[in-house]
Protein backbone atom coordinates (compact mmCIF):
# COMPACT_ATOMS: atom_id res chain seq x y z
CA UNK A 1 0.00 0.00 0.00
CA UNK A 2 3.00 2.32 0.01
CA UNK A 3 2.97 2.65 -3.80
CA UNK A 4 2.64 6.31 -4.78
CA UNK A 5 3.26 7.79 -1.32
CA UNK A 6 6.55 9.42 -2.34
CA UNK A 7 5.08 10.70 -5.62
CA UNK A 8 2.02 12.23 -3.94
CA UNK A 9 4.18 13.91 -1.28
CA UNK A 10 5.73 16.30 -3.83
CA UNK A 11 2.52 18.01 -4.98
CA UNK A 12 1.28 18.06 -1.40
CA UNK A 13 4.40 19.96 -0.39
CA UNK A 14 4.52 22.16 -3.50
CA UNK A 15 0.86 23.22 -3.26
CA UNK A 16 0.55 23.28 0.52
CA UNK A 17 -1.16 26.70 0.33
CA UNK A 18 -4.24 24.92 -1.06
CA UNK A 19 -4.51 22.70 2.00
CA UNK A 20 -6.10 24.82 4.71
CA UNK A 21 -8.83 24.26 7.24
CA UNK A 22 -11.98 26.41 7.01
CA UNK A 23 -10.54 28.61 9.76
CA UNK A 24 -7.48 29.35 7.58
CA UNK A 25 -4.90 27.25 9.44
CA UNK A 26 -2.55 25.13 7.37
CA UNK A 27 -3.06 21.40 7.23
CA UNK A 28 0.14 19.38 7.71
CA UNK A 29 1.22 17.29 4.74
CA UNK A 30 0.95 14.18 6.91
CA UNK A 31 -2.82 14.69 7.22
CA UNK A 32 -3.18 14.84 3.43
CA UNK A 33 -0.92 11.79 3.04
CA UNK A 34 -3.02 9.91 5.62
CA UNK A 35 -6.16 10.69 3.60
CA UNK A 36 -4.33 9.41 0.50
CA UNK A 37 -3.58 6.10 2.25
CA UNK A 38 -7.15 5.79 3.54
CA UNK A 39 -8.57 6.43 0.07
CA UNK A 40 -6.28 3.78 -1.44
CA UNK A 41 -7.45 1.27 1.20
CA UNK A 42 -11.08 2.07 0.42
CA UNK A 43 -10.55 1.58 -3.32
CA UNK A 44 -8.66 -1.70 -2.85
CA UNK A 45 -11.21 -3.08 -0.36
CA UNK A 46 -14.27 -2.24 -2.50
CA UNK A 47 -14.58 -4.73 -5.37
CA UNK A 48 -16.55 -2.38 -7.62
CA UNK A 49 -14.14 0.54 -7.12
CA UNK A 50 -11.03 -1.57 -7.58
CA UNK A 51 -12.22 -2.83 -10.99
CA UNK A 52 -12.79 0.66 -12.39
CA UNK A 53 -10.47 2.46 -14.75
CA UNK A 54 -9.06 5.78 -13.56
CA UNK A 55 -11.32 7.87 -15.80
CA UNK A 56 -14.38 6.09 -14.30
CA UNK A 57 -13.10 6.13 -10.73
CA UNK A 58 -12.12 9.81 -10.53
CA UNK A 59 -15.63 11.30 -10.91
CA UNK A 60 -17.05 8.84 -8.39
CA UNK A 61 -14.37 9.68 -5.85
CA UNK A 62 -14.73 13.43 -6.47
CA UNK A 63 -18.52 13.30 -6.08
CA UNK A 64 -19.14 10.63 -3.49
CA UNK A 65 -16.19 11.08 -1.15
CA UNK A 66 -15.54 14.82 -1.22
CA UNK A 67 -16.19 15.25 2.51
CA UNK A 68 -14.22 12.21 3.63
CA UNK A 69 -11.15 12.87 1.47
CA UNK A 70 -11.44 16.62 0.95
CA UNK A 71 -7.71 17.44 1.08
CA UNK A 72 -6.72 14.44 -0.99
CA UNK A 73 -9.23 15.31 -3.67
CA UNK A 74 -7.68 18.78 -3.87
CA UNK A 75 -4.50 17.05 -5.03
CA UNK A 76 -6.55 15.35 -7.75
CA UNK A 77 -8.12 18.68 -8.68
CA UNK A 78 -4.70 20.34 -8.91
CA UNK A 79 -3.39 17.50 -11.07
CA UNK A 80 -6.41 17.68 -13.38
CA UNK A 81 -5.90 21.40 -13.97
CA UNK A 82 -2.34 20.98 -15.25
CA UNK A 83 -2.04 21.45 -18.94
CA UNK A 84 -0.52 18.54 -20.79
CA UNK A 85 -0.27 20.59 -23.95
CA UNK A 86 3.34 20.93 -25.12
CA UNK A 87 2.61 23.17 -28.09
CA UNK A 88 4.00 26.24 -26.31
CA UNK A 89 7.32 24.52 -25.76
CA UNK A 90 7.32 23.21 -29.31
CA UNK A 91 6.71 26.72 -30.67
CA UNK A 92 9.65 28.11 -28.68
CA UNK A 93 11.94 25.31 -29.86
CA UNK A 94 10.83 25.96 -33.43
CA UNK A 95 11.50 29.68 -32.98
CA UNK A 96 14.96 28.95 -31.54
CA UNK A 97 15.74 26.71 -34.51
CA UNK A 98 14.57 29.39 -36.94
CA UNK A 99 16.70 32.04 -35.24
CA UNK A 100 19.74 29.78 -35.07
CA UNK A 101 19.40 28.94 -38.75
CA UNK A 102 19.27 32.62 -39.67
CA UNK A 103 22.20 33.75 -37.48
CA UNK A 104 23.95 30.42 -36.95
CA UNK A 105 27.60 31.41 -37.23
CA UNK A 106 27.49 34.25 -34.69
CA UNK A 107 24.83 33.39 -32.13
CA UNK A 108 25.77 32.75 -28.51
CA UNK A 109 23.37 31.17 -26.03
CA UNK A 110 22.73 34.54 -24.37
CA UNK A 111 21.85 36.13 -27.70
CA UNK A 112 19.41 33.33 -28.50
CA UNK A 113 17.80 33.64 -25.06
CA UNK A 114 17.44 37.42 -25.51
CA UNK A 115 15.91 37.05 -28.98
CA UNK A 116 13.35 34.53 -27.72
CA UNK A 117 12.52 36.85 -24.81
CA UNK A 118 12.02 39.80 -27.17
CA UNK A 119 9.92 37.67 -29.51
CA UNK A 120 7.63 36.60 -26.65
CA UNK A 121 7.29 40.18 -25.40
CA UNK A 122 6.36 41.39 -28.85
CA UNK A 123 3.47 38.94 -28.97
CA UNK A 124 2.27 39.71 -25.44
CA UNK A 125 2.12 43.49 -25.79
CA UNK A 126 -0.23 45.61 -27.83
CA UNK A 127 1.44 47.22 -30.87
CA UNK A 128 1.61 50.71 -29.31
CA UNK A 129 3.09 49.26 -26.09
CA UNK A 130 5.66 47.32 -28.11
CA UNK A 131 6.69 50.48 -29.99
CA UNK A 132 7.11 52.35 -26.69
CA UNK A 133 9.30 49.56 -25.28
CA UNK A 134 11.48 49.56 -28.39
CA UNK A 135 11.92 53.34 -28.29
CA UNK A 136 12.90 53.32 -24.60
CA UNK A 137 15.31 50.44 -25.17
CA UNK A 138 16.98 52.12 -28.14
CA UNK A 139 17.38 55.36 -26.17
CA UNK A 140 19.04 53.44 -23.31
CA UNK A 141 21.30 51.49 -25.67
CA UNK A 142 22.38 54.66 -27.45
CA UNK A 143 23.05 56.39 -24.12
CA UNK A 144 25.22 53.45 -23.00
CA UNK A 145 27.25 53.55 -26.22
CA UNK A 146 26.02 50.27 -27.74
Amino acid sequence: MSHGNVQISQPIHTYRAFFQNPNGTSVPGEVVLTQWKQMKKLIVSDASLSRMKFNELSPIMLDGYAQQFNFNLRVVGIALTFSVDTSGCERLISLMNDLKTKFQEKMAHETLRDLVWWYKCQHQLKPHEWEAVLKRTLVRWNASGR
